[in-house]
């Protein structure tokens, strides 16, 4: 039981359990360890990756580093690679990998002697969570599911009548929207059907995976409008299930996944983008065929990333397990969504029959 505590007004009372700790990270092997981590985890001073880190200190592990940003930005790209040779030089048996969508990134990221492996994020996003829904009836013409931020240049949705849109709030509010901005997209959108929005309770934010997916067979045409994000989750979600999509040029890597067949690049106009959105919509093209196309695409990125798992697996003499076969169903998505529970992870690495009679006890004082 937990040690009273004196409120303000003098009442004894139990003291809070503390909040669990958890991650934007997941587990993909426990023996030997290979973790899965978005880079802000490296940022963050406290952060769930370093507690697992600290606890498997004492022997072999790997970390997959997912970038939040393209690396074709230069201050990116060189903050990256430093957060990754400081964690590097943290713990001398750990060995990382960061992974990037096109071979321009690679390159750029393998001159800061980086170890990379060229893999998208999108590839990631599970398939069985947006898909296609036999029954879908459209009512919108496009819709847009984009964090309301500058950057994302939702008034170039303007000039489109039948409009959907998913806007959550930003990271970062007080930096990533003006109060021009959003005036200014406000003022554009105020046709549209907002899904959800930036604003209000958390239940009008935030919706989810379920909820989007029946939010996209509600629509004909998926919209990327951003000129300096290259990854849009949206992206890939679009087209599993099955819709086209209209794009502004962009630094990155979402157009990894995209095929002049049913992918359209316009000017940054209001203008073109409800042209090419009414384009797409003539066309009616059949959902299944953009769905397939798309999966063919990130297999050959998963297959790259799967095989780099499979050789650190192998070098450490363990067992492939789930990495034997075909790409693991059932993972997070994104590789860490929802976040995990640092307690969670530990206790999977120890529960491991094989990770627990392999490997040497930590040291006095890691929580392992």
């Amino acid at each position: 039981m937990s040690e009273p505590t004196t409120s303000a007004h003098g009442a004894a009372g139990p003291t809070p359990s503390p909040e669990p700790k958890t991650g934007y990270l997941s587990l993909l092997h426990t023996d030997p360890v290979v973790l899965y981590a978005w880079d802000s985890e490296l940022r963050e001073g406290d952060s769930g990756l370093w507690s697992v880190l600290d606890a498997v200190s004492h022997r072999p592990s790997y970390l997959v580093v997912s970038p939040s940003w393209t690396l074709m930005d230069p201050w990116t790209r060189s903050n990256r690679a430093e957060l990754i040779r400081s964690a590097l030089a943290r713990y001398p048996q750990l060995t990382a990998v960061a992974i990037c969508p096109t071979p321009e990134e690679k390159s750029a990221l393998e001159r800061e002697s980086v170890s990379v492996v060229r893999c998208s994020e999108s590839a990631l996003v599970r398939e069985d969570l947006f898909t296609i829904d036999p029954a879908r009836r459209p009512r919108f013409d496009a819709i847009y599911d984009a964090k309301w931020s500058d950057y994302k240049r939702h008034h170039l949705a303007g000039g489109i009548h039948s409009l959907a849109l998913i806007a959550p709030p930003p990271w970062r509010p007080e930096e990533d929207c003006t109060i021009d901005y959003f005036r200014t997209a406000h003022a554009a959108l105020q046709h549209a059907t907002w899904l959800s929005q930036p604003w209000g309770s958390a239940r009008s934010r935030w919706l989810t995976y379920q909820k989007i997916n029946a939010a996209l067979n509600e629509a004909r045409v998926g919209l990327c409008l951003s000129r300096i994000e290259g990854v849009m989750a949206a992206s890939i979600q679009y087209l599993l299930a099955g819709l086209p999509v209209v794009t502004t040029r962009n630094i990155g890597g979402r157009d990894e996944f995209f095929d002049p067949a049913f992918v359209r690049w316009v000017e940054d106009d209001p203008r073109a983008v409800a042209d090419a959105v009414d384009e797409l919509v003539a066309l009616d093209l059949d959902p299944q065929v953009i769905r397939e196309a798309t999966l063919q695409k990130v297999a050959q990125h998963r297959e790259r990333l799967q095989r780099w798992v499979r050789n650190v697996i192998l070098a450490e003499g363990g067992e492939l397990g789930r990495w034997a076969g075909p790409w693991p169903g059932g993972l997070p998505n994104k590789l860490r969504e929802p976040e995990a529970r640092v307690e969670d992870v530990l206790a999977e690495i120890v529960s491991d029959p094989a990770s627990s009679s392999r490997n040497a006890q930590p040291p006095a004082g890691v929580g392992l």
